[in-house]
């Protein structure tokens, strides 16, 4: 924290060294697994459709949030659960 006004809702990403031994996962510890933060980023719905307790909004508001994520999300392409392992593996190997 700098206490400069121009630094306000600012967040500083940590690195992922080390990343299989800093769990729980998420800026609020959601996910326990990194296999559940990879899923999550690729397909949140499953999540929220899954764990009110972390998202108390109205069910029929989720796609909007949708419109809110990251562009970039949209380029991740995951097409098998060999895939999310080898995620995994690479993660676990920093």
């Amino acid at each position: 924290m700098t206490n400069r006004r121009e630094d306000l809702f600012k967040f500083r990403t940590p690195p992922l060294l080390g990343v299989s031994n800093t769990s729980p996962y998420g800026h609020n510890g959601a996910f326990t697994t990194l296999q559940e933060v990879i899923t999550h980023h690729y397909n949140p719905i499953e999540f929220y459709l899954n764990h009110e307790d972390y998202y108390s909004a109205d069910y029929y508001k989720i796609g909007k949030l949708m419109g809110t994520r990251d562009r970039l999300l949209e380029s991740i392409q995951i097409n098998s659960d060999e895939d999310v392992d080898d995620l995994i593996d690479f993660l676990n190997a920093l």
